[in-house]
């Protein structure tokens, strides 16, 4: 009995030396020097200071004070965590020192006071020079005049900077003056200010500009502490600088570079020494910059064909940097001695050149060279095509090469090659493709000794009479063969995917059918690593090819990027993996959030993909991992085995000390081609803290127009039904502009909105005030926007106890117009000749026709042309002009119901039609395709990707769809495959017209989703 009563004397004596410790400020924040913007000043004490409640606390009540004075709004956080908040409007001010005193008479929740008065002071950031620049010397009024920016980090008063600013060279100054610039910031406080000289200094001389301290803000006293300096450079006189021109050394780009002082002679090579090649890059490098369009006509240059311009096919090139850099004309000759006169040009501040102006250049013969545009080559056989080689000074050329035909792999062979010399010509000589095949189809792989730049050794050339296209899918692959002449399907081909020369075949091999398709196993039985297509990038024989041979003829696919299409640059990303790649996991939990400290039960399913439905998955082991929010581990089961039907289940308990969140649940398949994670299901588990009461938001309608007052009440009621009262409400009203729907279902089908519309989002109030007595807020507005149509949403964010937000919200419609008009196009393609019938109708707020209303139609179609452009140098490419084309007019009356423009359509192709209501000039677009006989552009991109399209994916099994073919070819035959993981389903169409119109059902075994592949070919057109 004694031990008892002495422990609780001391748990007694302990407790009240905790309660009554004496009362100390722990921290304030911010503090130092060059605080940024701040929004709070945080008081932090060590004890309790208030209890739970509301937790807003008046000035007056407060013995603080802050100097200067800011309007503080005083909120406990917590317990224990005293802030002077600061809205946006009446923040701390910059470049201002805060003081901060805090009575010993402030008292803690138990009655004790502070141990202590307390004293803090913090400044806020000072102004300073964040960088000068000089501006482009083009934008100076002379050479030793310049301009220049100066910018702070924050607005600068002009009386402060001007009395801080010195632009000296040793001990004399030099007068300036701030200047105006087109597009900046006005008046007496600037973040930017632009400053020029007054009188000149020196050329090519240095000098110092610096700022002093103490420059001044428009809000605070505090000047700047730190002086500022920067050396400037003005430029030099104008005159050339260096010359340069380039050469080959050794297979090596190199570039020799002359001085102005080295001009006094002609740049001429020396015997036997690299020196400048006509044909490459040469140039001329000036102190100063020229104006582009004028300098070139100044250059005299010999000599120079009679009528020629040699300097026609010159960039342009920016004049605003310190120097400038012109070219000496392309297309010059070896060992002629060039002249070239700059006596006449003139830089930017209109000076000629000082020093010497012109000097004579001669180029050595160009360096033997050998190229080809093809290092992977197809040619077709039997028209007597070859590889074009660009040759430049070369006398021979050593070709070590091998082949591949359908008689097997031959090695080691070597032919030399002897080219005409014409001295600096370069031209095209073919390889020989037909002679190092010995007139067969085949491929060889082949290195020209005298290529010593890598990059282009290693080439490739086949011939062969087929075209050949192939799919690889996860379950199938699909071959297509076909003659490149005719076009014909090559049947009975044998098709086999192998290594070089055809040795290791991935499988069987597999004979075409009569429209030359081959279904090859997928990538899980050939590749199920997904190494068929690893191969070296340096040695083409490491790859993989489909090959396909028949009656002696050989043709290779390499599965190599070079000949690769990827389905993303067409509509779709690849989805290769590895076998048992395509598993697929999904769970459930009985209920959707869970408390700490509750037991979570889970069911998992896993299916594996397959091409057409849903499979039960491999027996196969997996580990089963669930974390928290945090990534650490809750819950973990090893070696899990699935039951029959694919299915396990468990339970795992929550920690009551864990965290809040969505808890992963992490299923690993392990098996022999590498781990699988699988994601199959979150559990959210949350800390359910109810609020004391709950939040109303009522308005004084559910219909708005321009003009109309809206009426938002916020509410706080307890749960029992009494008010909630001495607490603040934010509310926030926003319009967002919606598309216009027709109450009346007649109507519903009709389009009233423009499909590439930009909806907008606009908050038209917030602000917070007290709720009165009765627990209530109200807030009027008068809605003004110019949104024909919108949506407002009304919410009412009432703070509790703890500082948190309970909200509710409410929304009405809102009409900026009263009148909209629907267009109904009957179908989205045609056919020539049918009519296009498009009805109007036009609506008020309430949805009811309206009478009168004048409408005009116009119906354009869309005209390509292809025009081919000069680019760089002599290079000319092809770009598609797009113009549309009126086709006929009609103009109608609303009236009760839809009223008709009938449409003849005439030409295939892309069409328009546009709708304007003549009253509020609401304009409506709708575009539709026409099929027909004929051939025209499309305008599409122009690569390998083929257009399609489709008027809805949203489809039904038996549902037939119809898919427009942007067709470019004549004469094309078209490869239509259903796919997924593999082709579900193929056929082959003829296609003649330039627009064609694929149709076909939706079968069971598309569902859920598939993919439709077109691949066209057409065969060489004439001889």
């Amino acid at each position: 009995m004694s031990a008892i009563r002495t422990l609780l004397i001391l748990l007694v004596f302990v407790f009240s030396i905790n309660s009554f410790a004496e009362v100390k400020i722990l921290r304030i924040t911010p503090s130092g020097d060059r605080v940024r913007s701040q929004r709070q000043i945080n008081f932090t004490f060590n004890k309790a200071m208030r209890p739970l409640g509301n937790m807003d606390v008046k000035a007056s009540a407060l013995p603080i004070t802050i100097q200067p004075k800011l309007d503080c709004k005083w909120r406990w956080v917590d317990t224990k965590n005293l802030a002077c908040e600061l809205d946006h409007d009446n923040g701390v001010k910059l470049a201002t020192k805060y003081t901060i005193d805090v009575k010993k008479s402030m008292k803690s929740h138990d009655g004790e006071s502070l141990d202590k008065e307390y004293s803090h002071s913090f400044s806020t950031q000072r102004p300073e020079v964040k960088y000068l620049s000089l501006l482009g010397v083009g934008e100076w009024s002379s050479p030793v005049r310049p301009r220049m920016r100066i910018y702070h980090n924050m607005k600068i008063s002009e009386e402060s900077l001007k009395k801080a600013i010195q632009i000296s060279n040793g001990p004399r100054f030099y007068k300036w003056q701030f200047f105006d610039k087109e597009g900046y910031e006005k008046g007496k406080f600037r973040n930017t200010w632009f400053i020029e000289l007054t009188e000149d200094l020196e050329r090519e001389a240095n000098y110092s500009f610096t700022v002093a301290p103490g420059i001044l803000n428009d809000e605070g006293p505090l000047g700047s502490s730190n002086t500022f300096a920067k050396s400037i450079t003005t430029p030099p006189k104008f005159r050339i600088k260096e010359v340069s021109c380039s050469y080959m050394e050794n297979g090596t780009y190199r570039t020799k570079k002359f001085s102005s002082l080295e001009l006094n002679r002609a740049i001429a090579p020396e015997k036997g020494q690299p020196h400048c090649e006509p044909h490459m890059n040469k140039t001329v490098e000036l102190t100063n910059p020229v104006v582009p369009k004028d300098v070139y006509q100044a250059i005299k240059w010999a000599p120079v064909s009679e009528g020629v311009n040699p300097f026609s096919d010159l960039y342009n090139f920016n004049g605003t940097y310190p120097t400038s850099t012109i070219s000496m004309p392309s297309v010059l000759k070896s060992g002629v001695s060039y002249q070239m006169d700059l006596s006449e040009i003139r830089n930017i501040f209109n000076e000629k050149l000082e020093g010497l102006s012109m000097f004579e250049i001669v180029f050595n013969p160009r360096s033997p060279s050998i190229s080809s545009k093809y290092a992977d080559a197809v040619v077709e056989k039997g028209i007597g095509n070859d590889i074009p080689l660009l040759v430049t000074n070369m006398s021979k050329l050593d070709v070590d090469y091998e082949t591949w035909t359908a008689s097997g792999l031959k090695s080691s062979q070597s032919r030399t090659l002897t080219p005409a010399t014409p001295q600096d010509v370069s031209y095209y000589f073919p390889l020989g493709l037909e002679q190092m095949l010995d007139g067969k189809s085949g491929i060889t792989f082949f290195d020209i000794k005298q290529i010593k730049n890598d990059y282009n050794r290693g080439m490739t050339a086949q011939v062969t009479p087929w075209q050949v296209f192939a799919k690889f899918g996860h379950y199938n692959s699909l071959v297509w063969v076909l003659d490149l002449k005719t076009g014909k399907p090559v049947s009975d081909a044998e098709v086999v995917v192998a290594k070089w020369g055809g040795s290791g075949e991935f499988h069987k091999t597999v004979k075409t059918d009569r429209d030359g398709l081959a279904i090859l196993p997928g990538l899980e039985t050939m590749s199920p690593g997904l190494d068929l297509f690893q191969h070296s990038w340096d040695d083409f024989k490491t790859t993989k090819f489909v090959t396909v041979k028949k009656d002696g003829e050989l043709a290779v696919l390499p599965l190599r990027y070079s000949y690769n299409t990827y389905e993303y640059t067409q509509s779709a990303y690849p989805v290769s993996a590895r076998k048992f790649g395509h598993l697929k996991s999904w769970g459930m939990t009985p209920q959707g959030v869970y408390r700490l400290g509750s037991e979570v039960e889970f069911k998992i399913f896993v299916r594996m993909e397959g091409n057409n439905s849903l499979q039960l998955p491999p027996d196969m082991t997996y580990n089963l991992t669930i974390q928290d929010p945090t990534g650490k581990l809750v819950h973990k089961v090893e070696a899990l085995k699935l039951n029959e039907f694919g299915t396990t289940h468990g339970s795992f308990k929550v920690p009551k000390n864990a965290s809040v969140g969505e808890y992963r649940f992490l299923l690993t398949a392990k098996h022999d081609f590498g781990n699988q994670t699988l994601e199959p299901m979150t559990v959210l588990v949350a800390d359910f803290t109810p609020a004391p009461f709950k939040s109303l938001m009522s308005l004084n309608g559910s219909v708005f127009k321009k003009g109309s007052k809206l009426e938002a009440t916020s509410s706080g009621r307890m749960h029992s039904g009494g008010p909630f009262t001495d607490s603040v409400s934010r509310v926030t009203m926003t319009l967002v502009e919606a598309a216009f729907s027709p109450k009346n279902n007649k109507f519903s089908k009709f389009q009233f909105n423009s499909w590439d519309k930009y909806y907008q989002t606009k908050q038209v109030h917030q602000s917070t005030e007290k709720l009165d007595k009765q627990g209530d807020r109200k807030q009027v507005v008068t809605l003004d926007e110019n949104f024909p149509y919108a949506r407002i949403s009304v919410e009412g964010a009432i703070k509790d106890d703890r500082g948190k937000n309970i909200a509710a919200s409410a929304s009405a419609e809102y009409f900026g117009a009263n009148r909209f008009m629907g267009i109904l196009l009957d179908k989205w393609s045609y056919r020539v000749g049918d009519k296009a019938e498009l009805s109007h109708i036009v609506l008020d707020e309430a949805s009811k026709p309206v009478e009168g209303e004048k409408i005009e139609a116009i119906l354009k179609r869309q005209k390509v042309t292809t025009v081919k452009v000069k680019g760089s140098g002599n290079a000319y490419v092809t770009r598609n002009e797009y113009s549309w084309e009126e086709v006929e007019k009609c103009n109608i009356e609303s009236d009760d119901d839809p009223e008709e423009c009938d449409f003849k359509l005439k030409e295939a192709g892309y069409h328009e039609v546009s709708t304007r209501l003549v009253s509020t000039g609401q304009t409506l677009t709708r575009k539709f395709y026409v099929v027909g006989k004929g051939q025209f552009l499309w305008g599409d991109e122009n690569n390998n990707s083929l257009a399609l399209e489709v008027e809805s994916t949203d489809l039904k099994v038996g549902e037939e769809v119809e898919v427009l073919i942007k067709n470019p070819y004549p004469k094309a035959k078209a490869l239509i495959t259903i796919e997924r993981y593999g082709v579900i389903e193929r056929w082959i169409e003829e296609i003649e017209d330039s627009a064609y119109m694929l149709k076909f059902k939706v079968k069971p075994d598309y569902i859920p989703g598939f993919y439709l592949s077109v691949n066209l070919f057409s065969p060489r057109q004439g001889e």
